[in-house]
């Protein structure tokens, strides 16, 4: 009964869909709007590497940039990473970057500036084209070594979810710097530097 109904009406029921939506400029405005997107992307700046105090476990500290070159905004509330050492993907789990983080190392003088004041976790933000966000992101394993991290090409995955639930990610390598002049990155407030 219905297809016959449709079979026989059809000019009629599509001219009724047109005028819902004003016209053919009504079906333009509806077909962009679904055709915008948000569009994530991380730029990884630097990584600290090594343990933390609290469980002994491996912990990677992440200091970057989130940009979108998409239509719509992008409100991230959440974000996992997952990191492929040799042949097998490992995932890590995040936490909030503790307040009055102390970072230390044998080799090298870390500083940053209050990174539990720019932990991308915490912050709510609307990433757009014109307004990226600059920022850390803290995880740990307590299964991995942080030799595995320096001895084997590791590639990063770094999950966004956002306030709708998608999920975007990006893949990215550990940077190959050498710090022996020491590298800064202004807009996180962090610089790493041999020691002498």
């Amino acid at each position: 009964m219905t297809e016959l109904f449709i079979k026989e009406h059809w000019v009629a029921l599509i001219s009724l869909l047109i005028a819902l939506f004003g016209g053919a400029s009504g079906i333009i405005a509806i077909i962009n709007y679904f055709r915008q997107k948000s569009n994530f992307k991380y730029t990884l700046a630097g990584i600290v590497l090594g343990e933390s105090a609290d469980n002994h476990s491996c912990m990677l500290l992440l200091s970057g940039t989130i940009s979108n070159s998409g239509d719509k905004p992008l409100v991230p509330t959440t974000f996992n990473l997952e990191v492929k050492i040799g042949k097998n993907w490992n995932k890590m789990s995040r936490r909030v970057i503790p307040n009055n983080l102390k970072l230390g190392s044998d080799e090298i003088n870390i500083t940053v500036d209050k990174p539990w004041e720019k932990d991308l976790l915490k912050l709510k933000i609307s990433v757009t084209q014109p307004a990226p966000a600059y920022g850390f992101l803290m995880f740990t394993n307590k299964t991995l070594k942080k030799e595995a991290f320096m001895n084997t090409k590791v590639i990063y995955k770094l999950i966004c979810i956002d306030t709708f639930g998608k999920k975007y990610s990006t893949k990215f390598s550990k940077i190959d710097k050498n710090i022996g002049e020491g590298l800064t990155f202004p807009k996180n407030d962090m610089t790493v530097q041999p020691k002498k």
